[in-house]
């Protein structure tokens, strides 16, 4: 389709914005590379519709860069699908979408993505 190229290309932006600190963060924010590529595998996957391959990426990337808070939420974020679209256990995905979180925003208080993550999961948890 004409759309793979440009969504290539946002998604490889989106990964270079991890991997270049912004000033005032300490250099070891820094993605690797095989945690970067975990990252945008991840994101390919997730826009793809691979949710399942996703999430175990998004695992990946949390594992081999666990100072990234985009990787933490996106983590969450696959998790929380998984549970809505039911091949995550409720209990257990929330738990481990609501610890993804915490972790992401303990690493930046202010990241918009683990705002919003943390938005829909105080929404789940008061409407179960």
């Amino acid at each position: 389709s004409r759309l793979a190229p440009v969504m290539g290309q946002v998604i490889a932006a989106d990964v270079a914005r991890e991997i270049v600190a912004p000033p005032g963060h300490a250099a070891s924010r820094r993605l690797t590379r095989e945690a970067a590529e975990a990252l945008a595998t991840a994101r390919t996957q997730q826009s793809r519709g691979e949710l399942e391959a996703s999430l175990l990426s998004y695992e990946s990337a949390a594992s081999l860069a666990p100072h990234s808070p985009a990787a933490w939420t996106g983590l969450g974020e696959a998790l929380l699908r998984g549970v809505r679209a039911g091949w995550v256990d409720s209990g257990q995905g929330l738990a481990r979408a609501q610890d993804a979180s915490r972790r992401a925003l303990a690493l930046e208080p202010e990241f918009p993505d683990a705002i919003e993550l943390d938005a829909h999961l105080t929404r789940v948890r008061t409407s179960r």
